[in-house]
């Protein structure tokens, strides 16, 4: 609460840069009323990220079992996890089920990768979305300015749209056996689970 209350002028709003996590609390933030910007990654390229990141993975084992009583709430059951590929895919199931629970009529989503891409082009759709008053000079001096050219939680380190593709490149061709059978144990599990079918039936669509 005390980040949400931190403003530099009375008619200025916070923002929060919130983590994953926040999906479990998304029904929460987003009043019957309000508007609200989903980004999410595919599970290929969620699973991809995961792996390539050593800290990302030594967070997996010790969520597995909040992830699982989570996805057992919302009527997802995916089986033992074989390897850490499984343990991602169970993590994107949770974080975007959550999600979509959570969703009401005023979301609009956005494929995080496809937003890299195209930033200013994103940048135009989420404003109309939102309704804010922004001119095409300003978007475009967003989109080439320094947040979206380095975006990573430390910015001491360098974290450039180019080099998340690079590492999502490469993460999916070292573990390329074990993702794709990450990815059929999630379709597989989606047969019985309306919120993970409509998951990815979500991801495919935009991908």
């Amino acid at each position: 609460q005390e980040l949400f209350s931190r403003t530099f002028a009375p008619g200025q709003a916070s923002l929060v840069k919130a983590t994953s996590f926040i999906s479990e609390i998304a029904a929460e933030l987003v009043p019957a009323d309000g508007r609200a910007l989903y980004l999410y990654a595919t599970p290929r390229s969620y699973i991809s990220g995961i792996l390539a990141g050593e800290n990302s993975r030594l967070e997996l084992a010790g969520m597995a079992s909040t992830r699982a009583e989570r996805l057992a709430s919302r009527g997802v059951h995916l089986p033992q996890a074989r390897h850490e590929a499984d343990l991602a895919a169970g993590a994107w199931a949770c974080g975007m089920t959550a999600l979509e629970q959570a969703a009401g009529n005023a979301v609009l989503w956005l494929d995080f990768d496809r937003v890299l891409r195209d930033v200013e082009g994103s940048l135009h759709i989420i404003a109309k979305f939102f309704g804010f008053d922004a001119p095409d000079e300003q978007l475009s001096a967003i989109a080439s300015g320094p947040l979206t050219r380095r975006y990573s939680k430390a910015t001491e380190y360098e974290y450039s749209p180019e080099l998340r593709r690079e590492l999502l490149a490469e993460a999916n061709v070292l573990h390329r056996a074990d993702i794709e059978s990450a990815l059929a144990m999630l379709d597989a599990a989606s047969e019985t689970a309306p919120l993970l079918r409509k998951a990815l039936d979500r991801a495919q669509a935009e991908s």
